[in-house]
């Protein structure tokens, strides 16, 4: 299989990219090919919602993100890793999966045109002509996802604020939209509180990658 890590951090060696790369490590060791995406090395625009992507049609804005896509489609098995930011996933990674749209699903070009329609039919033409033919493309579909989140916070803090939950939704609904599987959850919170814990993490991590 090839297994490939997308880190959504500016901060190479930090805590995701340690966990990630020790789940590598121990996929490398089963004989998996392995890769990873440091989406900070790219250019990649926010997505445009300008529906020309809609089709067959391919995203139109001009910059990295289809290098990045061709070595993310290509893989079985995709490990996700963000911090937790503003109670959510970071802008590198909600960028990233915000132009998926056009390269990743198949959108019926009638969706762009809904609003012209009389607004007793614009219901009616969504379910009985989008909505069946709307989703992830077939080589989008069936990978396994591992999500990696760290956060500063301690546990306790981000359950009551709410911010591990969002953070956790925007991944799921991410796998469910692409209709992937979530294969494995790394938390590993309070990092500038507990730092001894990142032994016991990354050794998590890495026998996580060896039984892939």
């Amino acid at each position: 299989m090839k297994v490939t890590a997308v880190i959504g951090t500016g901060v190479k060696n930090g805590t995701i990219d340690k966990i990630c790369q020790s789940i590598l490590d121990g996929a490398r060791e089963n004989g998996h090919q392995t890769d990873t995406i440091y989406l900070s090395d790219y250019s990649i625009s926010p997505c445009m919602g300008c529906f020309k992507c809609l089709g067959n049609s391919n995203c139109d804005i001009q910059d990295d993100f289809n290098k990045v896509f061709e070595k993310y489609v290509d893989s079985d098995v995709v490990i996700l890793g963000s911090p937790v930011y503003m109670g959510n996933i970071s802008g590198l990674m909600k960028n990233f999966i915000d132009r998926h749209n056009g390269n990743a699903m198949f959108t019926p070009p009638l969706m762009a045109k809904l609003k012209e329609l009389p607004s007793k039919e614009r219901l009616k033409s969504f379910f009985s002509k989008i909505s069946k033919d709307y989703g992830p493309k077939k080589e989008m579909q069936g990978k396994k996802i591992i999500r990696v989140i760290a956060a500063n916070k301690p546990y306790f803090l981000l359950t009551i604020s709410g911010e591990l939950r969002t953070t956790y939704e925007a991944l799921k609904h991410y796998i469910k939209e692409m209709k992937c599987k979530l294969y494995k959850t790394i938390l590993y919170s309070g990092t500038q509180f507990y730092p001894e814990k990142e032994v016991k993490i990354l050794k998590k991590a890495y026998n996580m990658g060896k039984v892939l």
